[in-house]
């Protein structure tokens, strides 16, 4: 009997651990990550620690161990990484940086962000923020020296920089961040510390772009210096008006910066002088701006690439690739791409993303960087345990990654893809061109209109035309008049962006040329259903996760423990109805 159970007892326990080992075998890390077509994801090198900047050495030495790239970790420490990938420590324990919570918490972001190379010199610049002798947040910049050119794997000596930065309170972040070098001159973005009124002044150096020497002594050609007081923030800003400056990028002489925001974000090319005009409010952060960005991508570091590049599809042509740091339910962080004509100077097209994170709402892209072979770049928040990986992006059809991004556009894409908030109000962004595209009051004015006592004789008028578009939708103004409700104006609504003049010959908006299944996505979007149904389906989503292969492995491994449970109890029952009968018989 004893046999028999233990024989029964072993049977169903691997019977219930087999599929838990299936999905442990199929649960891997690419299936977190999705890619553009035709390109493929590889693990490059393992072991980082929230790193927040990678930094290519320009032409890196021939042999094994000569540095290849840098990469910055949040809580100060500078590795390097080698032609055959060894790592070592570069630097560490950069400023008191003080551990307040662990990322993604906001409250843990201040620490070393910012890193950038002179290979000229064999420099390192590194900006982080760390607390004073006095325990006040201050914004910092070192240098540290080695061989030109090809680098060292640890620093010959280092020296602080900018010494204007101590005189500066900042934040846990909204501090330092990005820097770029161009020639013999240094380039550092700054965050405006959480007060929009430190970004116009220029007393401060919250909220700019810093424009220094490459020992960190201002420049007389700045626009606001004054003399060449080292200590005087207006001998050092370059341009202002800026809420989190994070991305700062060179080309061809030329700066370029990300800007993230309260809602959306910005892309600008800034000159000397310019002013962004942050005051705090959502309105203020659309002006100047060369793109924008209606999402909350949050862009991160950010690298041009003026040509083409072996290692991208030809069709994907030149621009900026920058880390995006959104997080959320609806939000994936990951790579993103921006076309961009550097011959015109004009942004070329609508971002799109490259890589996308789609298994967690708390882990980050902060790093990213182009290398010699593909797009580099590494997850912030990584396993408590074994950190980051730094990933390389390529276009390789022939082994591309298993899980694609779903490029159809959404409502989202197609809004901003098609300019449509130039015209239009949309969330904060406010426009009196046309009316607002904001709920309730585009569903008001479209009830009003379809309601309207002329309407059904105008139909009807339209209807009686030979001439187009007017035939093509006839059948389009009697689905219309047929519907009730919401579903009357979204119908009406995806008709009206397939066809503007489809029941209106007067109509100025211009035909966006839209297919009807984008027109339907488009009209969807702009009019959300918001029945109880719909509120209680979004809420039980904000606590249950969506189902993916870590789910199903510990489902089953609660079942294989609830089965082994269960057989020990069934075990222990026989034993003692065993023990009493032949107690019994006894």
């Amino acid at each position: 009997m004893k046999a028999f159970l233990f024989a029964l007892l072993l049977t169903i326990g691997l019977a219930a651990i087999a599929p838990f080992a299936a999905a442990q075998q199929d649960e891997d890390w690419r299936q977190d990550w999705a890619v553009a077509d035709g390109f493929a994801l590889a693990i490059d090198t393992e072991g980082f620690h929230f790193p927040t900047a990678i930094a290519f050495v320009p032409q890196p030495g021939p042999d094994p161990d000569d540095p290849l790239f840098f990469v910055a970790e949040l809580y100060g420490t500078i590795k390097v990484v080698t032609n055959d990938r060894s790592v070592y420590t570069f630097a560490e324990d950069l400023g008191q940086v003080y551990r307040q919570a662990p990322p993604p918490d906001v409250r843990g972001e201040l620490g070393l962000s910012g890193l950038c190379l002179d290979a000229e010199h064999g420099y390192v610049f590194a900006g982080f923020v760390g607390y004073d002798d006095g325990g006040v947040l201050r914004n910092h910049l070192l240098r540290f020296e080695t061989r030109p050119q090809t680098f060292d794997l640890a620093p010959r000596s280092y020296m602080v920089i900018a010494d204007l930065m101590a005189d500066h309170p900042t934040s846990f972040n909204h501090a330092i961040g990005g820097c770029a070098v161009d020639d013999q001159v240094l380039y550092v973005g700054v965050g405006d510390a959480f007060d929009p009124d430190l970004a116009a002044s220029t007393d401060s150096i919250s909220g700019k772009v810093l424009r220094m020497t490459l020992d960190g002594q201002p420049l007389p050609d700045n626009p606001s210096a004054i003399d060449d007081d080292p200590r005087k923030a207006e001998n050092y800003v370059w341009s202002s008006g800026y809420r989190n400056p994070f991305s700062v990028a060179v080309a061809d002489h030329q700066v370029y910066i990300a800007d993230n925001g309260l809602v959306g974000d910005r892309f600008v090319r800034p000159e000397a002088g310019s002013q962004y005009l942050w005051d705090g409010t959502e309105e203020s952060f659309a002006v100047n701006a060369d793109y924008l960005f209606l999402d909350t991508v949050s862009p991160t570091q950010m690298t041009a690439i003026t040509t083409g590049k072996p290692f991208l599809p030809a069709d994907l042509g030149t621009g900026f690739v920058m880390g995006s740091a959104a997080y959320g339910a609806e939000l994936h962080p990951g790579l993103i791409f921006l076309p961009y004509d550097f011959s015109r100077g004009l942004v070329a097209g609508v971002h799109r993303s490259l890589v996308e994170l789609t298994s967690s709402d708390r882990e980050r892209v902060v790093a990213a960087a182009v290398g010699p072979d593909g797009l580099y770049f590494a997850p912030f928040v990584g396993d408590p345990e074994h950190g980051s990986p730094i990933l390389r992006l390529e276009y390789n059809p022939a082994a591309s990654h298993p899980y694609w991004i779903d490029e159809s556009p959404d409502g989202r894409t197609l809004l901003e893809s098609n300019g449509c908030t130039h015209c239009h109000t949309w969330g904060d962004h406010v426009s009196t061109t046309g009316p607002s595209l904001n709920q309730p009051e585009l569903s008001a004015r479209v009830k009003a209109r379809l309601d309207a006592p002329g309407y059904a004789a105008l139909v009807a008028e339209l209807d009686a035309r030979t001439d187009e578009p007017f035939v093509s939708f006839r059948k389009a103004r009697q689905e219309i008049m047929a519907a009730q409700g919401d579903d009357k104006v979204r119908l009406w609504l995806a008709n009206r962006l397939l066809e503007p003049k489809f029941d209106n010959p007067s109509a100025q908006m211009p035909n966006l040329n839209l297919t009807a299944e984008e027109a339907k996505t488009l009209a969807e979007f702009l009019t959300p259903p918001q029945t109880p149904t719909t509120l209680v389906y979004d809420a039980i989503k904000i606590f249950v996760p969506e189902l993916r292969y870590r789910h199903v492995a510990l489902a089953f491994g609660t079942g294989f423990v609830t089965a082994i449970v269960l057989l020990v109890l069934v075990w222990l029952g026989v034993r003692f109805i065993i023990t009493r009968k032949r107690g019994r018989a006894a």
